[in-house]
């Protein structure tokens, strides 16, 4: 009986020390996956970014105009884009039309009222892959005061490295489809002077920190 119960002790210890590996490399790939689902931060550079919007006047014509300010973060992860979230901040007071009279107009509070709402913001809490490059993205827009849901196809650009630097780049586009209305900025409405839809057409690139 003794012989019989060292024997199998024997085998049992045995058998714990051959699945040690497999527990290991299963410990080891909960750490690489969790590595790859995590996303790296880029903070967006100004000075190689856009925002440009276009309105129609007097329904007639599209009018374009711009906001020379814009940054924010973007947390990116091209293999798991689910992972991935954007956090955008437009200064309200950056508008420009290329008309001095008509941009404090913009300001006042017929329009953007940037006295009391300074910054447009845009905080995403759902990417989807749709194809290579090609993603759909929900966040809150917030304008004018008012937040809403919105959806918008997202577009990743292209991703490299500054020549200079050697910091990551990442690129994107997005083009925001809005209503004026649904922010309570309802200024040239009624009158048909200025329309109610409002195309924001953003270029973005992101800058990864010098340690990336």
């Amino acid at each position: 009986m003794k012989r019989l119960l060292l024997a199998t002790f024997i085998l049992i210890g045995g058998l714990a020390w051959l699945a040690q590996p497999a527990l290991l490399s299963n410990a080891d790939a909960t750490v690489e996956n969790r590595s790859n689902a995590e996303a790296t931060a880029y903070s967006i550079d100004n000075v190689h970014s856009a925002v440009i919007f276009r309105i129609k006047h007097l329904g007639v014509a599209y009018f374009y105009g711009r906001f020379n300010q814009l940054d924010g973060v973007i947390h990116w992860n091209d293999d798991n884009p689910e992972n991935s979230r954007f956090d955008l901040r437009i200064d309200a007071d950056s508008v420009d039309t290329n008309h001095s009279g008509r941009d404090e107009h913009l300001r006042s509070p017929d329009f953007f009222n940037v006295s009391e709402h300074p910054e447009i913001t845009f905080k995403s809490n759902r990417i989807e892959r749709r194809s290579e490059g090609r993603y759909r993205m929900t966040g809150e827009l917030k304008l004018h005061g008012e937040s809403k849901t919105i959806t918008v196809d997202l577009h990743h650009t292209g991703a490299g490295e500054h020549p200079r630097s050697g910091r990551a780049l990442h690129g994107f586009e997005s083009v925001f489809r809005i209503k004026r209305s649904d922010f309570d900025m309802n200024y040239g409405i009624e009158a048909g002077a200025i329309g109610d839809e409002v195309e924001l057409r953003i270029g973005i690139e992101a800058l990864g920190s010098p340690d990336e």
